[in-house]
């Protein structure tokens, strides 16, 4: 899951904090969406008793909503999927067809390490689903991502006004709860890549403080280590975790920026978690929605912007410790790349569409979603030579991923494909999703904390 926030979380631990920062001027996206990193009250959800039942199955050709979409399987590998949107969870089975595993509106359905458990949010109900059943999780998730190794969920759990960092096993019970000292409230947090530690953080009135533990069999210890960030040039309280480096000698975060563009993107930073010391990889706004590390570990590709709107300017670039980011120049917006397995190439998307909003409008109302056909799959070496168009996966792709060194996963006109790369076209493994205030129709870069739905949020392939 991407590593997103939501201010709703960051204004209740300040009132807690007793910290009163003005609110940031976020867009009018109206009634805010209960999204991976949305908080949602409780006061109007029904509470259920904890149920463990079998799957629901529903072919999702039978409902009379969604129309009837032949969903094909590929051929050579087969690709378990499972995708949230507002009819329920879904997944495909061994035929390739859609299965329903949970009904009404849902989102941010991730697979477990088994590559069979699902987990996924209804309304702001953790719950997940293995062969034995469903579990219901806590009520008042913020956030969750599973180990990257065991059956275990860190989420944010919002209990009696207060945030906590909770792990639950995959029946539901809560294994572990982060400590904190009296007056701070946890917030955040970020598994190590192979899953030995977690980090987390906590605010009370003097500011932020991070914290580090070591994982023994999907249980973090109750022995945390407090680590002294220096370094960070806050201009306000307040950062949030990205990820750790694959060799687990630093945690990426980014500080708050003290606007708005903080929910679209910050500068990243790198914590040494012995030392402390952060130092800044690149000076400019990464987006939060596509940072990805090579095979080996040495090189993060991710994409900066300089600006908020889908018409700003948009470059990927490769970053490595110590010594910051290149950025790959080419023509046109380039962002969400992937690396390939084996490392020597990355898939990425370009749009050469007009950076002028006023070239958007339609009868004076912007018309985002013809620009957003324009947008190319494209794949380049490593080091951003090379790069070249695949033709065959058309236009509007986007969030491109490999499934193997000659295979890829794509959205495009809300559907999930996969393209073999000898191939002539594309096949799809999804049915056409139902989603509101999708990618396809945002003004700003996609993200959890601004009211527009992420592709993160509603497909997931099965690792």
């Amino acid at each position: 899951m991407s590593e997103t926030r939501d201010p709703a979380v960051r204004e209740l631990v300040y009132r807690l904090a007793e910290h009163a920062p003005p609110a940031p001027p976020w867009p009018d996206a109206g009634t805010p969406r209960r999204r991976r990193g949305a908080l949602v009250a409780v006061a109007a959800v029904l509470v259920v008793a904890l149920v463990a039942s079998a799957l629901v199955v529903v072919r999702r050709d039978d409902r009379g909503d969604t129309g009837d979409v032949e969903v094909i399987a590929p051929t050579g590998r087969s690709i378990d999927v499972a995708w949230a949107d507002e009819t329920g969870v879904w997944r495909t089975d061994d035929e390739g067809e859609a299965v329903q595993v949970d009904d009404g509106p849902a989102c941010c359905v991730a697979f477990g390490p088994d590559a069979t458990t699902l987990a996924y949010l209804d309304g702001a109900s953790l719950r997940i689903t293995s062969a034995e059943g469903t579990a219901r999780g806590p009520g008042e998730v913020a956030r969750f991502a599973w180990a990257p190794t065991e059956q275990v969920v860190a989420a944010i759990v919002g209990e009696a006004e207060q945030t906590y960092v909770d792990v639950y096993a995959a029946d539901g019970a809560r294994v572990w709860r982060a400590p904190v000292p009296a007056g701070r409230f946890a917030y955040d947090f970020a598994w190590s890549a192979d899953g030995s530690q977690l980090a987390y953080v906590t605010l009370d009135a003097a500011g932020d403080h991070l914290y580090v533990t070591h994982v023994e069999s999907g249980r973090p210890s109750d022995e945390v280590r407090e680590i002294a960030v220096t370094g960070l040039p806050f201009e306000a309280p307040g950062f949030s975790l990205a990820s750790w480096t694959p060799d687990a000698r630093h945690i990426l975060l980014w500080p708050s920026v003290g606007h708005s563009g903080v929910q679209d993107g910050a500068f990243l930073y790198a914590v040494d978690v012995t030392t402390g010391e952060a130092t800044q990889l690149f000076r400019g706004f990464l987006l939060r929605s596509s940072l990805q590390w090579s095979p080996d570990g040495s090189t993060l590709l991710a994409y900066a912007a300089n600006g908020r709107m889908v018409t700003d300017q948009r470059q990927v670039v490769a970053c490595r410790i110590g010594e910051g980011c290149t950025e790959h120049s080419m023509p046109g917006q380039t962002m969400e790349p992937a690396w390939s397995p084996d490392g020597t190439r990355y898939a990425f998307v370009v749009n050469r569409a007009s950076n002028d909003p006023g070239d958007s409008l339609v009868e004076g109302v912007p018309d985002w979603a013809s620009r957003y056909a324009q947008r190319e799959l494209w794949i380049a070496n490593a080091d951003g030579t090379n790069a070249s168009r695949v033709a065959a996966a058309g236009g509007g792709v986007a969030v491109p991923r490999w499934v193997d060194r000659d295979t890829l996963v794509f959205v495009r006109d809300n559907r999930l494909w996969q393209l073999d790369l000898d191939a002539a076209e594309p096949v799809a493994l999804t049915p056409e999703v139902h989603v509101t205030d999708g990618p396809t129709d945002a003004v700003y870069e996609p993200s959890d904390v601004n009211g527009f739905v992420p592709w993160s949020d509603v497909f997931a392939p099965a690792p």
